[in-house]
C-alpha cells in the first residue's frame, strides 16, 4: 500500500475509532441513567461515584477493542513493522477509545435525549476529523477554523501516528523523466511529514512530540469525564421536574370535528354506550385447557460428569436425563367468564396467571395447547377473535409524540368501519376512562421523566383497546407500579367501562387492596403449575378458604391477602383436588355445559362480524404517513436536530474547503469536501436508529391487534421521510455548494441536488434497516459504524481499486459510498482544468537531485501499489518522455495492434534502456551482428510510411532526401560506427525521427497512443503531464482516471458514468434497502412473545 493509503488508514482509525466508541457508549449510558437517577433520589449512593464506576467498567472494553483492531489490520496494510511502532499505534487507539467513551458519557450527562446525543456526537467527531490535518492539511485550513486543530483529540492522534509511521522510513521511489532519460527519486518519510505541515513538529524532537500527543489525548478523556461527573448531578435536578402541558398550539394530526358536549350529554355517556350493546357473547368458557413447552436440559458441568462417571464405575444407578423435557405451565384449567362482569386472575408466584391469559387471548404461538375455548356455543375462531377482543399489555406501549385524543383517533380511524361515528366513540371512551382532562396532553417519554403520569398512561393503554368496543377485554397487571389511589382510579375506570359496554373483563393482578378486590365480580385463583384452586364469585373466596383451613378469617381482612396466604400453605395438587371436590366446581361444570350447549336449531347466536379491515392498503398507508409526519415534526430531537446539524456542518464544511479551485490543490480540496460530505450524511443515519427502535414496540402491538399491516407501516414510513429528505437536501446544498466553489451550471447543480437527495434517503434508510434487524441501539449503532468504516476504506479514494487485495475488490464494486463519491467527484471534476503546482515539499530531501523538477520534461506517476523501479516501468517512462519530446508523428494510419507488438518487443529486449538511441536503432534498424530483434515489428508499424521518410532520419541534420531514389531504410555509406561517432544531439534527433514514423500526428495523440499501448500490455495505470514554461494544466478527467473513475477511449480521457452508472447504482441500493426494510418489518420481531 502506498503512503497515501497508509496515511488514510491512520486518519480513519483516528476518526472512526472515536466515533464508534462514542456511538456504542451513548445508548448504554442513557439506559443506565434512568436507574442512576431513581437510586440517587433515594440516596443510595453519589452520582459521581456511579459515574466513576462506569468509567472503570468501560476501560477493559476500550483496551480489548483497540487490541483487536490494531492486531487485525495493522500488518495487513503494510505499516511500519517494528514492535515499538506497533505497540505505540495500539496505545494511541486505546487512548482514543477512552476519549470516545468519555465523550459519550459526557453527552449523556449534558443532554436530555439520546437522539440529541447521537447527533451531537457525530457532529463533534466530524468537526474533529476535518481539522485533524489529513484533508485539508493544517496550513490549508482557514485561520478562522485553524484553532480547532488544537482542541481536538483526533488532531493529536493523527500527528502521533504519522510521526510513528513515517519518521525514519524510506518511501517508494518516484519515476522522473527529463531530456536525458528517467531517474528514480527516493523520498524519505520526513519529507512526507513535511508535506502535511503537522502543527507541532517544530516544537521538539519527533519522539518528544509523540509522547506529548499521547498525553494530550488522555488529558481530553480526563477533562470530558470530570465535566461529566460534575453535570450528572445537575441533570438529575431537571429530570424529575418536567412540565406536563397540553399541546394547545399544535394542530391536531387527525382532524375530526369535535362536538361540544354539555353536562347532560356527559351524564348520558354510559347510557349511550349501553344502547349499542349486543347480546353476543354472553360467556367465555375454558375447558380442559393445558399448555406445555419443551425445555432443553442444561449441560452438565465437568464436576457433575466426573461424579456420574465415578458412580457408574462403583455400580450405582445414575438417573438418565433426556436431552429435552416437557414443562407443563397450565394443567386442565376450567373456567367461565361472563358478560358485564370483571374477573380477577390471581395466584402464587409461577402459577401461570399471565400464561393463561395469553393462551386464551391467542398471544402464545409456541408450545403445545390442548383443551377447548368456547365463545358462547362456538369454538374460538382466530379471525373473529381479533375483531371482538382487546389486550392491554402490562407495559404502556404508546407513541410518545401524540396526544391522548390523537392516539384514540388513530386507532378509531384504523379499526372502526366507515359507518361508525369515530369522534363520538373517541369522546365516549375518554369520558368512560376519565381522561377528558388529559385529552390534549402529549403522552411523552416516560423513561425520560416527561409526559403523563403512570396511572394516566395505563388508562390510555386500556382506552386504546376500548375504542373498538371489544366483547372481551384482557388486562395484564393493570395496577403494577401504581400506588393504592392511582390503582383505584384505573380499576374504577375499568369497572365503569365494563358495566357500560357489557364487556367480559379478565385481569391479572398482584395482591390488590380491599377496595380493588371488591370491584371484581369473580375470581380465578391458580396454584403452581397452572392448577385451578378456585373459580367463582369473589365474595365467596374467604368462606371457601376458611372452610379448607378450618380457621375463621380475621375481621376486616383483605380477601386477596387471606386467599393467597391460605393457598401458599397448600401444595398445588392439594389445592386442585380440594376445588375439584367442592360444590363450586360442580356448579362451574354445569354452567360451562349450559353455556356451550347448542340451541335447538343448532345455529350460532353470534351476530355478523366483518372480518376485513375497514381500510384498504392505500388508506392505511395514508393514515400511517400522516401520523409519521406528525411524530417527526413533534420530535425536535430528531427532526430539528438533524436539520440544524446538517446546516451547521454544511456551512462549516463550506468554510473549511473554501478556496481557489483552479489549481490541482483545488481538485484535491473538492474531493476532500465531497469525501466529508458523505460523512455528514451519517448524522441522520445514526439519528434514525433510536426513534425507530422505540417505535418497534408500538408497531408490534398495533399489528398484532390488527390495526394495520406491517407492509403498510413500512410504506408509510417511506413516504413520511420524503419531505424531510427534500428539505434537508436543499438546506445542505444551499449552505455547502456555493461556499466550496463547485461548478454553477444548471446541469451540475441539478445532478448534485438529485444525487444528494438519493444519498440522504439511502443512508437514512440504511440506518433504519440496522434498527429493524438488531435487538437494541448498541447493536444498531455498532453495525452502522462498522459498515461506514469498511465502506470508507474500500470506496476507492484512500486505496484505489488497483491497490486493493484481490479478495476485497468485490467490496469496492458493491460499495454504496463508492458510487456516491464517484458520482459527486465526476460531476465536479469533469469539464474543469487544473493548474499543477510542482512544489511537492521534497526539495529539502533531494540533495544532489535539487532542481530536477524544474528541468524535467515529464512526470510519470504510477498508481499506488505499482513498483516504479521495474524494468518495464523505467522503459515505459522513457518511451512516454520520447513521445512528449517528439511533438507528434507522421504515421496517420498506424494500427494499435502493430504499435502494441512493437512496444512489447522493445521492452522485452531492453531496447528503451540507456543509451536510448543506440539500443533503439540496434533493435529496429540494423545491428552489428545478427538481425535486429524488433525489425519485423518496426517494419509492420511503418508499413504505411514511405521508406524515404525513414531514410532521411540517418542523414546529417536529418536533411531532406528524395524518396524516389530511396531503396533502403539506411542510406548508402551510413554505418553504425558513423552513428556512434556522431554527436549525442544528433543521435537523439535520429531516435526521435524514427519514433515519429510509428506515432500518429499531434503531440497529445502520440502520448495518448503510447499510454493506451502501455496500459494494454501491463495494466499499469500511468499519469503523464507535459511540462511547459508557462505552467501545467490537467483536465479533471485524468484525476478521475487515476482513481479508476474514467476511461481512456479514442485517445482521450472520458468519464460519462455519473448518470446511468453512479446515480443508477445509488437508486438500486435505495430500492434494495427499502425492500429489505419491508421484509424486516414483516419477518423480524424483537419481542419476548
Amino acid at each position: 500500500m502506498g503512503s497515501l493509503g497508509r496515511t488514510g488508514y491512520m486518519f480513519l482509525n483516528s476518526f472512526l475509532v472515536l466515533m464508534l466508541s462514542a456511538a456504542v457508549t451513548i445508548p448504554s449510558s442513557f439506559r443506565e441513567r434512568v436507574t442512576l437517577f431513581k437510586q440517587r433520589s433515594a440516596e443510595f449512593y453519589s452520582g459521581r461515584v456511579a459515574y466513576l464506576s462506569q468509567v472503570l467498567m468501560d476501560l477493559p472494553l476500550s483496551v480489548l477493542e483497540a487490541v483487536l483492531l490494531s492486531s487485525i489490520s495493522y500488518f495487513w496494510v503494510d505499516m511500519n513493522q517494528g514492535a515499538n511502532h506497533f505497540f505505540f499505534f495500539m496505545g494511541t487507539l486505546i487512548a482514543l477509545e477512552c476519549v470516545g467513551q468519555a465523550l459519550g458519557r459526557l453527552l449523556c450527562a449534558l443532554l436530555r435525549k439520546q437522539v440529541s446525543a447521537n447527533a451531537m456526537s457525530s457532529v463533534l467527531i466530524l468537526l474533529c476529523g476535518t481539522v485533524a490535518g489529513f484533508m485539508p492539511q493544517y496550513t490549508s485550513i482557514t485561520w478562522v477554523l485553524r484553532w480547532l486543530s488544537w482542541i481536538t483529540p483526533v488532531s493529536y492522534a493523527f500527528e502521533a501516528m504519522m510521526i510513528n509511521e513515517f519518521y525514519g522510513r524510506t518511501l517508494d521511489p518516484l519515476t522522473l523523466g527529463d531530456g536525458d532519460g528517467t531517474r528514480l527519486l527516493s523520498i524519505q518519510g520526513s519529507a512526507w511529514l513535511n508535506n502535511f505541515s503537522l502543527p507541532r513538529v517544530q516544537w521538539a524532537s519527533y519522539e518528544g512530540i509523540k509522547i506529548f500527543d499521547i498525553f494530550m489525548i488522555l488529558l481530553f478523556a480526563l477533562i470530558y469525564d470530570l465535566i461529566g461527573m460534575y453535570y450528572i448531578e445537575h441533570t438529575r435536578e431537571w429530570y424529575y421536574n418536567q412540565i406536563r402541558r397540553p399541546q394547545a398550539t399544535v394542530k391536531r394530526s387527525f382532524e375530526m370535528e369535535t362536538k361540544g358536549r354539555d353536562n347532560e350529554e356527559e351524564k348520558d355517556v354510559e347510557k349511550s354506550a349501553a344502547n349499542e350493546l349486543t347480546e353476543f357473547p354472553q360467556t367465555l368458557s375454558v375447558k380442559g385447557l393445558s399448555y406445555s413447552v419443551r425445555v432443553k436440559a442444561e449441560r452438565k458441568g465437568l464436576m457433575t460428569r466426573m461424579k456420574s462417571l465415578i458412580m457408574r464405575c462403583s455400580g450405582k444407578n445414575v438417573e438418565k436425563v433426556s436431552k429435552e423435557s416437557t414443562l407443563t405451565l397450565l394443567n386442565g384449567v376450567e373456567a367461565q367468564f361472563r358478560r358485564g362482569r370483571m374477573c380477577c386472575l390471581m395466584g402464587t408466584s409461577g402459577a401461570g396467571k399471565t400464561t393463561l391469559m395469553d393462551v386464551i387471548a391467542g398471544y402464545k404461538t409456541g408450545g403445545k395447547i390442548t383443551g377447548t375455548i368456547m365463545i358462547d356455543n362456538m369454538l374460538k375462531d382466530e379471525a373473529t377473535w381479533q375483531k371482538i377482543s382487546g389486550y392491554a399489555e402490562q407495559n404502556d406501549i404508546l407513541n410518545p409524540y401524540l396526544t391522548v385524543t390523537e392516539t384514540l383517533r388513530f386507532t378509531a380511524s384504523c379499526r372502526l368501519g366507515h359507518d361508525v361515528d369515530k369522534e363520538e366513540r373517541v369522546q365516549q371512551i375518554l369520558e368512560l376512562m376519565d381522561l377528558s382532562d388529559y385529552a390534549n396532553f402529549v403522552i411523552g417519554r416516560e423513561h425520560e421523566g416527561e409526559g403523563l403520569e403512570k396511572h394516566v398512561r395505563k388508562r390510555v393503554t386500556i382506552a386504546v383497546q376500548l375504542v373498538i368496543r371489544p366483547r372481551v377485554l384482557f388486562l395484564d397487571e393493570p395496577t403494577t407500579g401504581l400506588g393504592n389511589n392511582a390503582a383505584a382510579l384505573v380499576i374504577r375506570a375499568v369497572r365503569r367501562s365494563t358495566d357500560a359496554m357489557g364487556i367480559i373483563t379478565l385481569a391479572t393482578i398482584h395482591q390488590p387492596s380491599k377496595f380493588i378486590w371488591e370491584t371484581f365480580d369473580d375470581a380465578l385463583l391458580l396454584s403452581k403449575g397452572g392448577r385451578v384452586a378456585y373459580m367463582g364469585e369473589s365474595q365467596n373466596v374467604v368462606n371457601y378458604f376458611s372452610s379448607l383451613t378450618g380457621e375463621e378469617a380475621p375481621e376486616r381482612c383483605n380477601p386477596a391477602d387471606y386467599a393467597l396466604g391460605a393457598l401458599s400453605s397448600m401444595s398445588p395438587d392439594e389445592a386442585k383436588t380440594a376445588f375439584g371436590q367442592s360444590d363450586g366446581h360442580a356448579k362451574l361444570e354445569e354452567e360451562i355445559a349450559s353455556a356451550t350447549k347448542l340451541n335447538s336449531g343448532g345455529k350460532s347466536l353470534a351476530p355478523y362480524i366483518d372480518l376485513h379491515r375497514p381500510n384498504n392498503p392505500i388508506q392505511e398507508v395514508a393514515l400511517l404517513t400522516k401520523r409519521q409526519l406528525v411524530v417527526q415534526w413533534r420530535n425536535p430531537s430528531y427532526c430539528f436536530m438533524r436539520l440544524t446539524m446538517s446546516v451547521v456542518v454544511s456551512v462549516y464544511m463550506g468554510l473549511l474547503f473554501f478556496g481557489d479551485k483552479t489549481k490541482l490543490s483545488g481538485a484535491v480540496s473538492s474531493i476532500g469536501a465531497i469525501f466529508f460530505l458523505v460523512f455528514i450524511l451519517v448524522i441522520p443515519m445514526q439519528a434514525a436508529v433510536v426513534p425507530l427502535i422505540e417505535d418497534r414496540a408500538v408497531l408490534y402491538r398495533e399489528t398484532v391487534s390488527g390495526t394495520y399491516s406491517r407492509l403498510s407501516y413500512g410504506v408509510g414510513q417511506l413516504f413520511a421521510d420524503i419531505p424531510f429528505h427534500m428539505l434537508n437536501t436543499v438546506l445542505m446544498w444551499a449552505c455547502f455548494y456555493f461556499l466550496v466553489g463547485f461548478q454553477t451550471s444548471w446541469g451540475n447543480m441539478g445532478y448534485f441536488l438529485l444525487q444528494l437527495f438519493l444519498a440522504n434517503f439511502v443512508i437514512t434508510s440504511l440506518g433504519q434497516l440496522f434498527a429493524l434487524v438488531t435487538p437494541n441501539e448498541e447493536s444498531a449503532n455498532g453495525l452502522a459504524g462498522l459498515s461506514v468504516m469498511l465502506s470508507v476504506i474500500l470506496m476507492g479514494f484512500l486505496i484505489t481499486a488497483n491497490s486493493m487485495p484481490s479478495g476485497w475488490v468485490w467490496a469496492y464494486w458493491a460499495n454504496l459510498f463508492r458510487f456516491m463519491l464517484q458520482g459527486f467527484c465526476t460531476n465536479e471534476l469533469v469539464g474543469r482544468v487544473y493548474q499543477i503546482n510542482l512544489d511537492l515539499g521534497l526539495n529539502s530531501t533531494m540533495n544532489d537531485s535539487a532542481g530536477l523538477f524544474e528541468n524535467a520534461t515529464s512526470f510519470v506517476g504510477f498508481a499506488p501499489g505499482v513498483d516504479g523501479t521495474t524494468r518495464f516501468a523505467r522503459q515505459s517512462a522513457n518511451l512516454l518522455n520520447l513521445a512528449s519530446e517528439s511533438g507528434g508523428g507522421i504515421n496517420q494510419f498506424i494500427e494499435q495492434n502493430s504499435l502494441i507488438s512493437l512496444v512489447r518487443c522493445l521492452t522485452d529486449n531492453s531496447c528503451l534502456e540507456d543509451p536510448l538511441a543506440s539500443n533503439f536503432i540496434q533493435c529496429t534498424v540494423f545491428k552489428l551482428i545478427g538481425t535486429p530483434p524488433c525489425k519485423d515489428e518496426f517494419d509492420a508499424a511503418t508499413d504505411n510510411i514511405d521508406i524515404g521518410a525513414i531514410a532521411q532520419c540517418f542523414l546529417p541534420g536529418n536533411e531532406t532526401s528524395s524518396s524516389e531514389n530511396a531503396t533502403d531504410i539506411v542510406p548508402e555509406g551510413f554505418s553504425f560506427d558513423t552513428f556512434v561517432a556522431s554527436k549525442e544531439s544528433s543521435q537523439r534527433d535520429t531516435l526521435l525521427c524514427l519514433l515519429r514514423a510509428v506515432l500518429p500526428p499531434g503531440t497529445q495523440d502520440a502520448i495518448n497512443s503510447i499510454i493506451e499501448t502501455i496500459k494494454s500490455l501491463s495494466g499499469i495505470v500511468m499519469f503523464i503531464v507535459d511540462i511547459v514554461r508557462n505552467g501545467l494544466q490537467i483536465p479533471g478527467e485524468i484525476i478521475l482516471f487515476f482513481f479508476g473513475w474514467a476511461l481512456f477511449e479514442d485517445f482521450e480521457f472520458v468519464a460519462h458514468w455519473k448518470w446511468w452508472y453512479c446515480m443508477g447504482s445509488v437508486a438500486i441500493f435505495w430500492a434494495a434497502i427499502e425492500l429489505f426494510k419491508i421484509i424486516a418489518v414483516q419477518k423480524i420481531v424483537w419481542t419476548k412473545r
